[in-house]
């Protein structure tokens, strides 16, 4: 393990807290707003920003926290890298990576041939003092466990670019700290050559000399499935511990997230080769209370089905889905019918 920070403090640092994207294996639903022990895995991972100068979340804007910035991908659902290059633009707008000489350049060009009026983003052009920009994403509840880590990990390690947990299987994770100058000219590098636009952070990496960080106690853990989110729940809240089951036939209320209906959506979501971005759970319940109370319980099947046809029908994305449950909620409430007697 890296030597740690002279009187243990923390190396300064600005956060880019990576919340966009659809949680797809968790049915659509947003990850960041998921809530395990209580609170939503967004504020989890905010805790971990608590030293930081700057934080910024990269998501929807109804993600935005009092004192945070928020900023979002263009076009979004970027994936991490998108997402990264984007909270660094946030962060250092008079340095918007965009306009590095490295895009710039005639595609295959080394770096450092652009135009001479611009100053090379590479090594000479460095800055000592700049503060690493540490990169959390937003389903690491316990990611302040392992914060002080891997930024202490970049700072005894002047010679990388970077560096980043990495699993019990040695595999890399999101949490990393990195260098700002390295870091801008991995991102221009790979605009240069295709793009940040759906590109992973394997290839981000490979343009960077990184240190590889261990997580023996599993800190660094993610909420990737429903089994992820319940085992963080109860390993947080502390009803239980991360290897012991749940008591046979505890109640759990399945609507919410975690529970079985979730569970059920993000099975048949799968299987069907159905699209996450058409499927909303909450809207659909208020819909089939509404189809209940107005027209009759019966009703609420039938309902479901021809929603789910006419969504398909018009292209299966969220806006058939927000268009189609407008006009059925509309019907049902202008609906004369004896309600749930009906």
């Amino acid at each position: 393990m890296s030597a740690p920070v002279p009187d243990g403090r923390l190396p300064e640092h600005d956060v880019v807290v990576l919340a966009g994207g659809a949680a797809r294996r968790l049915g659509g639903v947003s990850k960041a707003e998921v809530l395990v022990a209580g609170r939503m895995l967004l504020d989890h991972v905010l805790d971990a920003a608590t030293h930081a100068r700057c934080v910024v979340v990269v998501g929807p804007e109804r993600l935005a926290r009092p004192g945070v910035a928020t900023t979002l991908e263009h076009p979004a659902s970027g994936g991490p890298v998108a997402g990264i290059d984007a909270g660094l633009t946030a962060l250092d707008p008079a340095h918007d990576t965009a306009l590095d000489p490295v895009r710039d350049a005639v595609p295959g060009a080394a770096p450092g041939t652009a135009s001479e009026d611009r100053a090379s983003p590479g090594p000479s052009s460095a800055q000592p003092g700049e503060p690493a920009v540490l990169v959390l994403p937003c389903d690491v509840p316990r990611a302040a466990l392992v914060v002080p880590t891997v930024l202490q990990a970049l700072a005894a390690h002047p010679e990388a670019d970077a560096a980043r947990l990495v699993d019990a299987d040695g595999h890399g994770q999101l949490v990393a700290a990195y260098r700002r100058a390295p870091l801008r000219r991995a991102l221009a590098e790979l605009m240069a050559t295709g793009g940040v636009h759906g590109v992973s952070v394997r290839r981000l990496d490979e343009h960077l000399d990184v240190v590889d960080v261990p997580d023996p106690s599993g800190a660094g853990a993610d909420a990737d499935t429903w089994h992820d989110v319940r085992t963080l729940d109860e390993a947080i809240s502390g009803r239980q511990t991360m290897t012991q089951p749940a008591p046979e036939g505890a109640h759990q209320d399945p609507t919410l997230p975690g529970g079985t209906l979730h569970a059920w959506a993000a099975t048949l979501v799968e299987d069907l080769d159905a699209s996450a971005d058409a499927l909303d759970i909450d809207v659909l319940l208020d819909l089939a209370r509404d189809v209940a109370h107005h027209v009759a319980r019966p009703a609420v099947p039938v309902t479901s089905f021809l929603v789910g046809y006419a969504v398909a029908a018009r292209g299966g994305d969220r806006a058939a889905l927000d268009a189609v449950v407008a006009r059925v909620t509309e019907l049902a409430q202008h609906r004369d019918g004896a309600g749930e007697a009906g």
